[in-house]
């Protein structure tokens, strides 16, 4: 089983937003199909984990396909711009 976890420097609060899209080809360099995943977790020791996030809605993602992730804070009605993540689903070993 993979994990998917992003990296929190510091707590990214309450109001921040993950997105996620279908896992997508490696070649692809980017997306532009996001959909609402959920808030981000709080997180532990240094990372957030969102593979139930992600699973939750498109599955394990198969290995050798990119994965694409965006997060925003969303705050009394207004959203920051957006980061966008992406990485290739490994082998396991």
């Amino acid at each position: 089983m993979i994990a998917l976890r992003l990296t929190c420097p510091t707590d990214p609060g309450e109001n921040t937003i993950v997105r996620g899209s279908a896992p997508v080809s490696q070649g692809r360099g980017s997306n532009a199909s996001f959909r609402v995943l959920g808030m981000c977790p709080a997180p532990v020791a240094g990372s957030a984990d969102i593979t139930g996030l992600y699973t939750a809605r498109y599955g394990v993602p198969p290995v050798g396909k990119k994965v694409f992730v965006r997060v925003n804070q969303f705050v009394d009605g207004w959203e920051d711009l957006s980061v966008t993540f992406s990485a290739i689903v490994p082998a396991l070993p």
